[in-house]
């Protein structure tokens, strides 16, 4: 049977590279920010603000966040917190849907699958989901329903789907029935197969009703700016390394290589091959853990690899229908100064799910995270685990937010080269989060409901890396939604943001207004300067900040192509714009004078 494709009905869509001649672009290399002084932060977490009689000095205001004292103060917060999903997803207005692939697991003699959604960015409608197999002919389907509103009582376990054989069918899968879910919630699919364990499923989720138009096709082409690579290298002299936003920040990925050999995430296996020379191309080592692998880096000779478990309280397999589940990320760190033998020198268990990480020097900042609700019988903290070492809880702390739904989000540190404990902190936050970092910075951006209740927010929240340590130093808010971290940048002391705004219609019969933003902010996450109503009616694609310029590409029916000069910032202007058809999904500096765009062509039918 062949996967099920969605048809499109409006468009033909083709996949084309567009390169964009940019005249007279000056790339300037981006001013160190300020470093903090060594005194410890105090609890609750506090301001940092810049000192404006020095401005290498940060001093301590009294704006602390506020922390959660047990976990009835944090349900009593989700009762008075939690808001419909429509009140802060109202500018979500692309396709609905979510894609991925996962890998066939074994317990206790059945084997399983298991697929966590986060519906954040989903409207209330009907949804399919499609398992297909990757490597055999094999599909399971299932439908369910998103619903509006906020959920008040406990999901009810579903009976598991039972497969009933087929003449000559060989495998086979089934996705367990979902139920009716609420807009913002995160849980898991389950399902059952006779695939043969480490086989992977396609994992497909749609809206029934989909039917691509030139106004509904969206999309996200995973890519970044700068390149990495380990000093000292013995192998080839030149050799691709991860594709990263921000130079001298690394970004974790399946596959990684120093030159000489590639560490590859196979299925459940992460995989050591010397791959330069060519003619001593071999398998080196093959390292098998009890968690899914699902990124890793390389620094020197360390090893690091996230790998994921879930559990369930009621089943030692945490396989009944779609329960409660809970998730762990270990992060395993090892030696390979002989690749053919890696060595295991600390493993570290964090509660929740692997959301994100970041590698600056031998620091290694990685977020979790763990879906909360107030019909939860189990809003305990988040840990961290390590074997031989005290279990760390940090403190929890509290933006204050109301939001569709919550979760907890733990960020934690750990040098790799040492033996120092992790360092960690805890947060309450919604489930639709943006995560940018720069060399000293991390930032957190969180969809919020808007002012005037139409219309939706970013609140912003800024965090100093300081050698492992994660401060707290501003919070802001600007209008409208991210697209990805790559409508966020941190550039000569400034924060630049661009979003996306939707307004809906105040009745059935008046229709939205959509158009984009971009703002730059100060140290204090002040806005100084912005640009607002940016194509009017056309929706955020792609972009990408150079230096003083931000590339923005939005759509209807051409790919209207603009350049923002940012050098001035409270007085961000744009320069020109180009219309192309088609558009572009993601944009990669190529030299000072040109970009390359990703994206479709659009054409319409005859």
């Amino acid at each position: 049977m062949k996967p099920l494709f969605v048809p499109v009905k409006y468009l033909l869509i083709a996949v084309c590279i567009v390169i964009i001649a940019v005249l007279a672009i000056q790339i300037i290399p981006s001013d160190s920010v300020p470093g903090l002084s060594d005194s410890s932060p105090a609890n609750p977490l506090p301001f940092i603000s810049l000192n404006a009689d020095n401005p290498a000095l940060f001093t301590l205001s009294d704006t602390p966040l506020p922390v959660f004292s047990s976990t009835e103060e944090v349900r009593t917060f989700l009762k008075s917190h939690t808001v419909p999903y429509a009140t802060v997803h109202r500018s979500r207005w692309w396709f609905s849907g979510s894609t991925g692939t996962i890998h066939v697991t074994d317990c206790n003699d059945t084997r399983i699958w298991r697929y966590t959604l986060d519906t954040a960015s989903f409207k209330p409608d009907e949804y399919l989901v499609i398992a297909n197999a990757v490597n055999e002919d094999a599909t399971g389907t299932a439908l369910f329903n998103v619903l509006p509103g906020v959920r008040t009582e406990k999901v009810p376990k579903m009976n598991r789907t039972v497969h009933i054989p087929a003449k000559g069918e060989k495998y086979y899968i089934t996705v367990d029935p979902v139920g009716d879910r609420y807009a913002g919630e995160r849980f898991t699919i389950t399902g059952s197969t006779n695939l043969p364990a480490g086989e992977d499923i396609l994992v497909e989720v749609y809206t029934s009703s989909f039917t691509p138009t030139q106004k509904s096709q969206s999309g996200e082409f995973s890519g970044a700016t700068a390149t990495t690579g380990n000093a000292g290298s013995s192998g080839s002299p030149d050799y691709s390394t991860t594709n990263i936003q921000v130079a001298g920040v690394d970004e974790a990925d399946i596959v990684k290589t120093d030159g000489t050999n590639i560490y590859a995430i196979s299925g459940n296996t992460l995989r050591i091959v010397r791959a330069y020379p060519a003619e001593e191309a071999r398998l080196l080592a093959n390292l098998t853990t009890n968690g899914t692998p699902v990124s890793l880096y390389v620094n020197g000779d360390r090893l690091v690899l996230f790998t994921t478990e879930m559990t369930d309280g009621d089943t030692a397999c945490g396989y009944e229908g779609t329960g409660d589940y809970s998730q762990k990320t270990q992060i395993l760190i090892y030696s390979i100064s002989d690749p053919e033998h890696p060595v295991l020198l600390r493993e570290i268990e964090s509660d929740g799910e692997y959301l994100d990480s970041r590698m600056i020097g031998p620091y290694l900042y990685f977020i979790t995270t763990e879906p909360v609700n107030t019909w939860s019988d189990n809003l305990a903290f988040p840990q961290i685990r390590e074997k031989n070492r005290q279990t760390i809880t940090p403190a929890v702390y509290n933006f204050g937010q109301n939001n569709s739904a919550f979760s907890y989000d733990l960020a934690g540190a750990v040098n790799i080269r040492t033996d120092d404990p992790v360092k960690a902190l805890s947060f309450l936050t919604g489930t639709d989060s943006t995560i940018y970092v720069s060399p000293q910075y991390l930032y957190l951006g969180l969809t919020a409901p808007g002012d005037s209740g139409y219309g939706s927010m970013t609140d912003l929240y800024a965090f100093f890396l300081d050698n492992g340590r994660i401060r707290y130093t501003a919070s802001g808010a600007v209008n409208g939604t991210l697209l990805n971290q790559y409508s966020l940048d941190e550039y000569n002391g400034s924060l630049r943001v661009a979003t996306s705004v939707t307004e809906p219609g105040r009745t059935w019969r008046e229709p939205d207004t959509r158009y984009s933003n971009v703002f730059v902010l100060d140290d204090h996450l002040t806005v100084t300067g912005k640009i607002e109503h940016i194509a009017p009616d056309e929706i955020m694609h792609s972009t990408r900040f150079m230096g003083d310029r931000l590339y923005m590409v939005t759509f209807k029916e051409l790919d209207p192509f603009f350049v923002i000069d940012l050098s001035n910032p409270v007085k961000p202007k744009i320069l020109g714009e180009l219309k192309l058809p088609g558009f572009s999904e993601y944009l990669h500096p190529y030299d000072s004078t040109h970009i390359i765009g990703v994206g479709r062509e659009t054409v319409q039918n005859e």
